[in-house]
């Protein structure tokens, strides 16, 4: 449509504000309310118009352009109107400094020794010289407020991690509010109290660790003055470089823009050009990696043991002694442990390491606690094929979807942004969880099941789908009639025993048969626990209504560890093997280049640690190797959708910290292995190109390329029925352990760094060593909140602190598995179990 903005025509596609049209042909209109990812709000009045033959001065962010529109935008009428309005504006927003007459040089001029605190202004805000309403207001040419100025004398709110909130700085543009509704889907603020008392904050007032924030910092990086401030960001430290890299902390992928100075990480910003996030992050991403590359448990130096002692040593020291401690004990006696956080080239460095010098193929890692991993032995075992690549859009386009046993704010925050989406679209969402959460009021059915019964319930849905839909075409598929016939078998009421009543089943079922587009997508924990047939009920399910069915990813390069290793035939290896072999002496020797429960090395002749952190099995290895993190190294990662990505260095290396492919290949050489010498990564990409055929594109990816994905051999396959043997749980709780505990799998760790643990801010709102109890049985047991606690089960004993909380069902713990941990590894795939609780 052809639209006239200041006598300047333009042609305008598809559905767009004023606004929007005006900002891509360049032309400038006042606004600070506005965001290119939020619904039209129209709060500030700054963005007024006018619009030839109509009355009043509509606000172009609310106003979508017809065909034919003549707008004007900067009459002396509209430039008065927005003047008085920023005066308003003003009045109630600390403004000296923005209409100082000297503010162009306030460092030159102000050179007085001050005896008193400065209170108002720019120069103490943080977000001074990056703030929206500076430049609006120097746009605008704004030189003086003839309103009397108002204080509003808030308590600045710094009792929440991560950031504080000033809402004396607030101008309420509601901005920080639609983030949290519109995109992230929590909810944890709100518009409080009504016309000259208004504020934003939280029901009741509670603090936002009460609230379900999840410290995504989307809030605070919308926020357009300094309300919402990262706490560790000053005022008079401003980035002499942003440098963009991939997020290595969790399977989304997520490209961050990272604000440096002096080699030192001083912002993370989510990067609008990310793929995968969209201008969005985590709390992992957003305000932990300043943690990562400066925290105090960085290893800076290699290592070596001298008279019982580590003590610091060269390279050339560190590498010959590990190359000596390794001589004589090769083969399947020694092990590695690899970490699906690191780059490709690091992986394919620490096989070729395994199989060339080492001459071992006990290979083992967290790839193997994965959902994925389980998913795909599942296939294998059931004669069965699929496609792993998760689209993410595909998730947003589809009309049903139907989530088993993840936390996905958590967890997975990307992908429940895009199921926010689907659901604000129109689609219907399914939740099938152990215990409730924060998204029970987005789904349209919850099927709150006791642990245990995930499977009873799955084949229950599927025998009220096929009540309801037409089979003639599903009776000639695969093992179909086997299926059906296993069917009759599984009981007709389920309430009883798994707490899911048959009405929210039926509702479920009808949701999932009247689909067209439906995606289910499961949790690590729900594969893992799959003696009760868990995995075949989900299959048989998306059989019957044609959904996609998917495995969450956790770790950064997941992914792609998973796919390099059956690219290059690597033997899965369950890690708590790998413990138990150490346990009874058939390990001589073992090499960690990735996280690891605590270790009792008495039985090993050789324990070599490549990590970026000081851990237990660091402190008692022979020789320790400091590793560079992935802001200090280039690297090529796979995301949970199959999406290559190379991740570029932001950081030169702390300390004498190295990449890991570059230590391997040196200790290589001095083992006498040439053939593992690189000059750089892209030279050992080169190699996994020519070794492992799925990986042949890999190189052409890049953070600014066009995208690539790793190639999926399975094309789509006729539908295929599995005969089911889910049954009603029984309950295994007794005296001895009177409740069923589950796991669940933490994601809150960087290789051995333990987030929850190390960082004080996120310990005080989600923490891996939370002991999850009802209130009414903590009572019963005489725990309180926050209490020591150790959870009992068989022979294992699980380390924690109590959490009172609701969501869980009576009866029911619930515990973490963090990997550098490992508390309850050996029940992993296990649980539930029969347990006990006592105090610590």
């Amino acid at each position: 449509m052809k639209i006239v903005i200041d006598n300047r025509p333009l042609e305008v596609e598809g559905r767009q504000t004023v606004l929007e049209a005006a900002r891509k042909a360049g032309i400038a209109i006042p606004h600070l309310c506005d965001h290119s990812r939020l619904q039209p709000f129209g709060a500030c009045r700054l963005c007024l118009i006018e619009i030839k033959g109509r009355r009043g001065f509509p606000p172009s962010c609310s106003t979508f352009v017809e065909d034919g529109m003549e707008v004007l935008t900067q009459t002396e009428k509209l430039q008065t109107m927005r003047r008085e309005i920023m005066e308003l504006i003003l009045s109630e927003h600390p403004f000296a400094c923005l209409v100082c007459a000297e503010k162009d040089n306030c460092r030159d001029k102000k050179s007085t020794i001050r005896k008193v605190a400065e209170v108002t202004g720019c120069v103490l805000c943080s977000n001074n010289s990056r703030c929206e309403l500076q430049d609006v207001v120097k746009a605008m040419g704004l030189d003086k407020v003839r309103f009397p100025a108002v204080y509003r004398n808030n308590e600045v709110r710094r009792d929440d991690p991560f950031f504080d909130r000033n809402y004396n700085l607030c101008i309420l543009c509601g901005r920080c509010v639609r983030m949290c509704v519109e995109i992230r889907g929590a909810s944890a603020i709100a518009f409080t109290r009504r016309g000259s008392q208004a504020l934003i904050g939280t029901a009741f007032d509670k603090p936002l660790t009460q609230s379900g924030c999840q410290f995504c910092g989307a809030c605070v990086d919308v926020c357009p003055t300094g309300a919402l401030v990262e706490r560790a960001s000053r005022p008079d430290e401003i980035p002499q470089r942003w440098a963009e890299t991939v997020c290595g902390m969790c399977g989304s992928g997520c490209r961050l823009s990272v604000g440096v100075k002096d080699n030192t990480v001083l912002s993370v910003l989510p990067s609008d050009k990310g793929p995968a996030n969209e201008g969005q992050a985590c709390v992992r991403g957003r305000f932990l990696s300043r943690e990562l590359a400066a925290g105090k448990l960085r290893i800076l130096k290699p290592h070596v043991r001298r008279g019982g002692d580590l003590v610091e040593a060269g390279w050339e020291e560190a590498l010959a002694a590990a190359a000596d401690k390794l001589k004589g004990r090769t083969g399947p006696t020694t092990a590695v442990v690899t970490s699906p956080q690191a780059g490709l080239e690091d992986m394919f460095l620490a096989y070729q390491f395994a199989g060339e010098v080492l001459a071992t193929d006990h290979i083992t890692g967290a790839v193997e606690l994965s959902g994925l991993r389980s998913y795909a032995e599942f296939l294998d075992n059931a004669g069965v094929k699929a496609n792993l690549n998760l689209s993410l859009d595909d998730i947003g386009r589809a009309d049903a979807i139907l989530v088993c046993g993840e936390d996905l704010p958590a967890a997975q925050p990307m992908i429940w942004l895009r199921i926010h989406q689907a659901v604000g679209r129109g689609a219907a969402f399914v939740l099938l969880q152990s215990e409730r959460s924060a998204l029970d009021r987005y789904a349209a059915v919850c099927l709150t099941v006791r642990p245990g019964g995930s499977a009873f319930v799955l084949s229950r849905l599927a025998q009220e789908i096929l009540k309801s839909k037409e089979t003639s075409g599903l009776s000639r598929a695969a093992g179909f009639k086997d299926f059906q016939k296993s069917l009759e078998n599984i009981p007709g009421t389920s309430e009883t025993k798994t707490g899911v009543s048959a009405e929210d089943i039926r509702n479920a079922a009808r949701i999932l048969a009247a689909s067209k587009e439906s995606i289910f997508l499961f949790g690590p924990s729900f594969a893992r626990e799959d003696e009760s047939g868990g995995m075949t009920a989900l299959w048989n399910l998306a059989a019957l209504t044609g959904a996609g069915i998917f495995p969450t990813v956790q770790e950064s390069n997941l992914r792609g560890e998973f796919e390099l290793r059956r690219s290059l035939g690597v033997p899965a290896r369950p890690m708590a093997q790998t413990l138990e072999s150490i346990r009874q002496g058939r390990l001589s020797a073992l090499y960690l280049l990735g996280p690891a429960p605590r270790l009792d090395r008495s039985g090993l002749e050789a324990l070599i640690v490549q990590d970026s952190y000081w851990s237990p099995n660091a402190e008692q290895a022979d020789i320790v190797f400091p590793a560079a993190t992935f802001l200090e190294t280039e690297g090529t990662f796979i995301n949970m959708e199959g999406r290559v990505q190379r991740s570029d260095r932001v950081l030169n290396p702390a300390g004498q910290a190295k990449p890991d492919w570059e230590i391997l290949s040196q200790l290589a050489e001095r083992m006498g292995h040439v053939g593992l010498a690189y000059a750089d990564a892209s030279q050992v990409l080169k190699a996994v190109e020519k070794k492992a055929p799925d990986f042949k594109d890999v190189s052409k990816a890049g953070l600014d390329a066009d995208p690539v994905f790793i190639k999926e051999t399975v094309k789509k396959k006729a539908r295929q029925f599995l005969p089911v043997t889910g049954r009603a749980p029984e309950a295994t709780a007794g005296a001895e352990s009177p409740f069923l505990l589950t796991l669940t799998y933490s994601l809150d760790y960087y290789r051995s760094f333990i987030l929850s643990r190390e960082v004080k801010g996120m310990r005080a709102f989600r923490d891996s060593a939370w002991v999850l109890i009802h209130p009414e049985d903590a009572s019963a047991s005489g725990i309180e909140d926050g209490q020591a606690v150790v959870v009992d089960a068989g022979s294992q004993s699980i380390p924690g602190r109590a959490r009172l909380t609701e969501d869980v069902s009576r009866g029911t713990l619930r515990a973490s598995l963090v990997v550098p941990d490992g508390s309850g590894l050996d029940l992993w795939g296990r649980t539930p179990v029969p347990a006990r609780i006592r105090k610590g």
